[in-house]
Protein backbone atom coordinates (compact mmCIF):
# COMPACT_ATOMS: atom_id res chain seq x y z
CA UNK A 1 0.00 0.00 0.00
CA UNK A 2 1.31 3.45 -0.92
CA UNK A 3 1.99 5.96 1.86
CA UNK A 4 -0.73 8.42 0.77
CA UNK A 5 -3.35 5.66 0.56
CA UNK A 6 -2.40 4.46 4.07
CA UNK A 7 -2.51 8.05 5.36
CA UNK A 8 -6.00 8.54 3.91
CA UNK A 9 -7.21 5.37 5.65
CA UNK A 10 -5.68 6.55 8.92
CA UNK A 11 -7.37 9.99 8.61
CA UNK A 12 -10.75 8.39 7.91
CA UNK A 13 -10.32 6.23 11.02
CA UNK A 14 -9.40 9.31 13.07
CA UNK A 15 -12.49 11.14 11.78
CA UNK A 16 -14.67 8.14 12.60
CA UNK A 17 -13.29 8.18 16.15
CA UNK A 18 -14.28 11.83 16.45
CA UNK A 19 -10.78 13.17 17.00
CA UNK A 20 -10.49 16.96 17.04
CA UNK A 21 -9.37 19.05 14.08
CA UNK A 22 -6.25 19.99 16.05
CA UNK A 23 -5.35 16.32 16.47
CA UNK A 24 -5.87 15.68 12.76
CA UNK A 25 -3.68 18.69 11.92
CA UNK A 26 -1.04 17.39 14.33
CA UNK A 27 -1.06 13.98 12.61
CA UNK A 28 -0.91 15.56 9.16
CA UNK A 29 1.94 17.87 10.13
CA UNK A 30 3.86 15.03 11.80
CA UNK A 31 3.33 12.25 9.26
CA UNK A 32 3.78 13.92 5.87
CA UNK A 33 7.55 14.42 6.47
CA UNK A 34 7.84 10.68 7.08
CA UNK A 35 6.27 10.05 3.67
CA UNK A 36 8.81 12.41 2.10
CA UNK A 37 11.59 10.59 3.95
CA UNK A 38 10.30 7.25 2.67
CA UNK A 39 10.41 8.57 -0.90
CA UNK A 40 13.96 9.87 -0.42
CA UNK A 41 14.95 6.41 0.81
CA UNK A 42 13.40 4.77 -2.26
CA UNK A 43 10.56 3.17 -0.29
CA UNK A 44 7.21 3.60 -2.01
CA UNK A 45 5.00 1.18 -0.09
CA UNK A 46 4.25 0.90 3.61
CA UNK A 47 5.25 -2.77 3.59
CA UNK A 48 8.82 -1.55 2.99
CA UNK A 49 8.95 0.30 6.31
CA UNK A 50 11.30 -1.46 8.72
CA UNK A 51 12.48 -0.86 12.25
CA UNK A 52 15.85 0.23 10.84
CA UNK A 53 14.16 2.79 8.56
CA UNK A 54 12.23 4.26 11.48
CA UNK A 55 15.39 4.46 13.60
CA UNK A 56 17.18 6.23 10.74
CA UNK A 57 14.28 8.69 10.45
CA UNK A 58 14.34 9.39 14.19
CA UNK A 59 18.11 9.96 14.14
CA UNK A 60 17.64 12.55 11.37
CA UNK A 61 14.90 14.22 13.40
CA UNK A 62 17.20 14.34 16.45
CA UNK A 63 19.72 16.35 14.42
CA UNK A 64 17.10 18.89 13.30
CA UNK A 65 14.61 19.24 16.15
CA UNK A 66 14.24 19.42 19.90
CA UNK A 67 13.65 16.23 21.92
CA UNK A 68 10.01 17.27 22.46
CA UNK A 69 9.41 17.57 18.71
CA UNK A 70 11.09 14.22 18.03
CA UNK A 71 8.96 12.58 20.70
CA UNK A 72 5.79 14.14 19.28
CA UNK A 73 6.63 12.95 15.77
CA UNK A 74 7.33 9.46 17.13
CA UNK A 75 3.94 9.34 18.88
CA UNK A 76 2.14 10.25 15.64
CA UNK A 77 4.16 7.75 13.63
CA UNK A 78 3.50 5.00 16.17
CA UNK A 79 -0.27 5.65 16.09
CA UNK A 80 -0.22 5.55 12.28
CA UNK A 81 1.86 2.37 11.94
CA UNK A 82 0.07 0.54 14.75
CA UNK A 83 -3.26 1.38 13.12
CA UNK A 84 -2.04 -0.15 9.84
CA UNK A 85 -0.84 -3.29 11.66
CA UNK A 86 -3.96 -3.71 13.81
CA UNK A 87 -6.18 -3.27 10.76
CA UNK A 88 -4.29 -5.92 8.80
CA UNK A 89 -2.65 -3.59 6.28
CA UNK A 90 0.78 -4.52 7.70
CA UNK A 91 1.66 -8.02 8.86
CA UNK A 92 3.64 -6.73 11.85
CA UNK A 93 4.25 -3.30 13.31
CA UNK A 94 7.89 -2.33 12.70
CA UNK A 95 7.69 0.30 15.43
CA UNK A 96 6.81 -2.07 18.29
CA UNK A 97 10.40 -2.61 19.41
CA UNK A 98 11.30 1.09 19.38
CA UNK A 99 10.94 3.04 22.60
CA UNK A 100 9.65 6.58 22.65
CA UNK A 101 12.52 9.08 22.61
CA UNK A 102 13.24 10.52 26.04
CA UNK A 103 12.45 14.11 26.84
CA UNK A 104 14.67 15.84 29.38
CA UNK A 105 12.72 17.00 32.42
CA UNK A 106 12.40 20.75 32.54
CA UNK A 107 10.78 22.51 35.44
CA UNK A 108 8.65 25.44 34.38
CA UNK A 109 9.84 28.67 35.88
CA UNK A 110 7.10 30.47 37.71
CA UNK A 111 6.73 34.18 38.25
CA UNK A 112 7.68 35.61 41.61
CA UNK A 113 5.19 37.85 43.40
CA UNK A 114 7.38 40.82 42.54
CA UNK A 115 7.36 39.92 38.83
CA UNK A 116 3.58 39.54 38.87
CA UNK A 117 3.22 42.97 40.48
CA UNK A 118 5.54 44.48 37.86
CA UNK A 119 3.47 42.96 35.05
CA UNK A 120 0.19 44.12 36.54
CA UNK A 121 1.60 47.60 37.17
CA UNK A 122 2.62 47.83 33.50
CA UNK A 123 -1.00 48.83 32.81
CA UNK A 124 -1.56 51.66 35.34
CA UNK A 125 -4.13 53.75 33.43
CA UNK A 126 -7.51 52.23 34.29
CA UNK A 127 -9.23 54.97 32.28
CA UNK A 128 -7.65 53.71 29.03
CA UNK A 129 -9.66 50.77 27.63
CA UNK A 130 -6.66 48.91 26.16
CA UNK A 131 -4.59 49.17 29.35
CA UNK A 132 -7.52 48.13 31.51
CA UNK A 133 -8.33 45.19 29.22
CA UNK A 134 -4.70 44.04 29.32
CA UNK A 135 -4.65 44.34 33.11
CA UNK A 136 -7.80 42.21 33.37
CA UNK A 137 -6.33 39.62 30.99
CA UNK A 138 -3.20 39.34 33.13
CA UNK A 139 -5.30 39.04 36.30
CA UNK A 140 -7.36 36.23 34.75
CA UNK A 141 -4.29 34.35 33.56
CA UNK A 142 -2.48 34.65 36.89
CA UNK A 143 -5.58 34.03 38.99
CA UNK A 144 -6.86 30.95 37.18
CA UNK A 145 -3.90 29.26 35.48
CA UNK A 146 -5.95 29.34 32.31
CA UNK A 147 -4.18 28.59 29.03
CA UNK A 148 -3.83 31.32 26.43
CA UNK A 149 -6.05 29.42 23.96
CA UNK A 150 -8.71 29.00 26.64
CA UNK A 151 -8.68 32.71 27.37
CA UNK A 152 -8.94 33.55 23.68
CA UNK A 153 -11.92 31.22 23.37
CA UNK A 154 -13.93 32.90 26.14
CA UNK A 155 -17.23 34.56 25.33
CA UNK A 156 -19.49 36.75 27.47
CA UNK A 157 -21.70 33.70 28.05
CA UNK A 158 -18.79 31.89 29.74
CA UNK A 159 -18.44 34.52 32.48
CA UNK A 160 -20.87 34.24 35.40
CA UNK A 161 -20.20 37.25 37.60
CA UNK A 162 -23.14 36.51 39.90
CA UNK A 163 -21.52 33.26 41.10
CA UNK A 164 -17.87 34.22 40.41
CA UNK A 165 -17.28 31.44 37.85
CA UNK A 166 -15.70 31.38 34.40
CA UNK A 167 -16.54 28.29 32.34
CA UNK A 168 -13.63 27.24 30.14
CA UNK A 169 -13.49 24.75 27.29
CA UNK A 170 -9.99 23.29 27.48
CA UNK A 171 -7.95 20.61 25.81
CA UNK A 172 -9.92 17.67 24.54
CA UNK A 173 -13.04 19.87 24.40
CA UNK A 174 -13.47 19.41 28.16
CA UNK A 175 -15.21 22.00 30.27
CA UNK A 176 -13.54 23.08 33.48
Amino acid sequence: MKFQEALNLFYRRCLARGLSDKTLDYYRYSLIPFGVFMGNEGIDIMEGVTEELIIKYLSILHKKYSPVTVSDRFIALKAFINYLASSGYLIVSPITGIKKPKIPKVHARTFTNKEIQLLLNAFPDREDFIQYRNHVIMCILFGTGMRKAELLGLTVLDIHLDICIISVIGKGNKER
